[in-house]
């Protein structure tokens, strides 16, 4: 089980204890079937991978620069194989 409020995440097991916690701002979460988690940082810009049961990052990933947006959304396949980011884009140039 977690819980978002006034920008902490808490990670609670199934008898109620508190097994982990972090101040956040990203509300944006996604649960690895093997409990690691993956959020993204406030800008959306960065998102995060936890160890399994935790919420401190052990990866860090950022999209190219030449991408343009922030992330919107992120989901994994059912296997935890494949990652779907669903880009933002905040400012559209039109060129010619």
């Amino acid at each position: 089980m977690s819980y978002v409020d006034d920008e902490w995440l808490r990670i609670y097991d199934r008898t109620a204890t508190l097994v982990d916690k972090r101040k956040m701002v990203s509300r944006e979460f996604v649960w690895f079937s093997d409990n690691r988690l993956l959020y993204s940082d406030d800008a959306g810009r960065k998102f995060f991978i936890t160890e399994p049961n935790s919420v401190d990052p052990k990866f860090e990933i950022v999209p190219p620069d030449d991408v343009p947006g922030s992330i919107g959304a992120i989901s994994f396949s059912p296997a935890d194989d494949k990652l779907r980011l669903h880009l933002k884009l905040t400012q559209v140039v039109l060129l010619g």
